[in-house]
C-alpha cells in the first residue's frame, strides 16, 4: 500500500469513527507505516497536560523497550514546529533526561495543531539501521497530524453532545416526577443522583439552609461526597453562603482553603464546583459536584449543567411549598430549608 492510500484510509477512519481511542490507534499505526518507523507515539495534551497516550511498535519487545519514551520526547523544548533529529540520544537536553534509558537513533516529532491550539504530539523513531527521516517523511507526518487534530476535535464535540443529551434526559425525568407530585426528599435525592451521573463527576451533594439560616447541612451526598452526608456547619463563611451571594456556580480546590481543608484531609475529594439553589424570593442552599484529587478543573459546560440542575432543585422546593417561619427569620435572611 503506497503512502497516498495510507493517508486516504486514515482520513476515512476519522470520518467514520466516533470512539477516539480506536481512531487514534489507527492513526498511530498509519503514521508508523507511512515513514517506516519501528515505534510511534501519539500524545494528546490539552493545556500541556498529558491526557491520553497511544503507542504502536513493530513488536512487543520494542514496545516494552520504548516504555516512557514519549514522556522523554515531550520534555525537550522543540520550539513549536516539526523537528527531525539524527540521534535523539545525542542531544544535550536528552542526555540529561535519559538517566540510563537506552534510547538512540533518529526522531521525527510533529505537533498536532488545530486553530492555533496544540492538542498533542506525534513522535516517530526506531527506523531500521538508524536511517534518518527525510523532508518527505516530515510532510507525511504533518499531514497525518492534521488528520489527528480533526479526530481529537470531533471526539470532543461528540462527547459534549452526549453529555448534553444525558443532561436533557435527566432534566426531563426530574421535572416530570416533580409535576407528578413525588415526595420532595425522594425527588431531591434523585436530582442529586442525576447531577452526579450527567456531569461525569465523582460525587455530588445537596446542602440545605436551616430554618433560622445560621447553618447549612449536607442533606444528600453521593460518591466521594457521601461521607459528608448530614454534616452541619455554620453558614457564615461557608462556600454555600458565597454561592448564594454570588448567585452563580463557581469552582475551587478545597485543599487550598483553610475552612474546607480540614474537612477533606484524608479523603479523595479534589476539585469542587458549587451552585446556589435559589427560589423566586428565597435561597434554599447549594448543589455541589466534586472530582477526585489531582483532577483537572471543571469546564464551562459543567458549570452550565450544575447551574441548571440547581435551578431545578430550587423549582422543586418552591413547587413543594416548603413552609417557612417568617416571624422567626431575621429580616435580612431569605433562606428556608427542610430542617430545623
Amino acid at each position: 500500500m503506497d503512502r497516498a492510500q495510507v493517508l486516504l484510509r486514515a482520513n476515512l477512519e476519522v470520518a467514520r469513527g466516533v470512539d477516539l481511542d480506536q481512531v487514534l490507534h489507527h492513526l498511530v499505526d498509519a503514521a508508523r507505516a507511512l515513514v517506516g518507523a519501528g515505534y510511534a507515539a501519539l500524545t494528546v495534551t490539552p493545556d500541556g497536560q498529558p491526557e491520553r497516550l497511544v503507542q504502536s511498535a513493530g513488536d512487543e519487545r520494542l514496545l516494552a523497550r520504548m516504555a516512557g519514551a514519549a514522556a522523554l520526547f515531550r520534555q525537550v523544548e522543540w520550539g513549536g514546529g516539526p523537528v527531525r533529529v539524527p540521534d535523539f540520544g545525542a542531544l544535550p537536553a536528552a542526555t540529561r533526561l535519559l538517566d540510563g534509558h537506552a534510547l538512540r537513533g533518529p526522531l521525527l516529532s510533529v505537533p498536532i495543531v488545530l486553530g492555533g491550539r496544540t492538542l498533542g504530539h506525534l513522535d516517530l523513531t526506531g527506523r531500521p539501521d538508524g536511517v534518518e527521516f527525510t523532508e518527505q517523511d516530515e510532510r507525511m507526518a504533518v499531514t497525518l497530524a492534521a488528520t489527528a487534530a480533526v479526530a481529537i476535535d470531533n471526539a470532543s464535540l461528540f462527547a459534549e453532545v452526549r453529555r448534553r443529551h444525558a443532561w436533557q434526559e435527566a432534566m426531563i425525568g426530574v421535572t416530570t416526577r416533580a409535576l407528578a407530585g413525588v415526595h420532595t426528599p425522594a425527588l431531591l435525592r434523585e436530582l442529586v443522583y442525576h447531577t452526579w451521573r450527567a456531569s461525569g463527576a465523582d460525587g455530588a451533594s445537596l446542602s440545605l439552609l436551616s430554618r433560622r439560616g445560621r447553618h447549612v447541612r449536607v442533606a444528600v451526598a453521593m460518591g466521594v461526597l457521601a461521607p459528608f452526608e448530614q454534616l452541619s456547619t455554620p453558614l457564615e463563611g461557608s462556600f454555600a453562603q458565597r454561592a448564594i451571594r454570588v448567585g452563580q456556580p463557581f469552582q475551587f480546590d478545597p485543599h487550598q482553603h483553610p475552612t474546607s481543608a480540614p474537612l477533606v484531609l484524608g479523603t479523595d475529594v479534589g476539585r469542587v464546583l458549587i451552585a446556589p439553589v435559589l427560589g423566586a424570593q428565597r435561597a434554599f442552599g447549594a448543589l455541589t459536584i466534586a472530582r477526585r484529587c489531582a483532577a483537572d478543573p471543571f469546564e464551562p459546560i459543567d458549570q452550565e449543567m450544575v447551574g441548571a440542575f440547581a435551578a431545578q432543585a430550587g423549582l422543586a422546593l418552591e413547587y413543594d411549598g416548603v413552609p417557612t417561619d417568617k416571624r422567626r427569620r431575621p429580616a435580612h435572611h431569605t433562606g428556608v430549608s427542610l430542617w430545623d
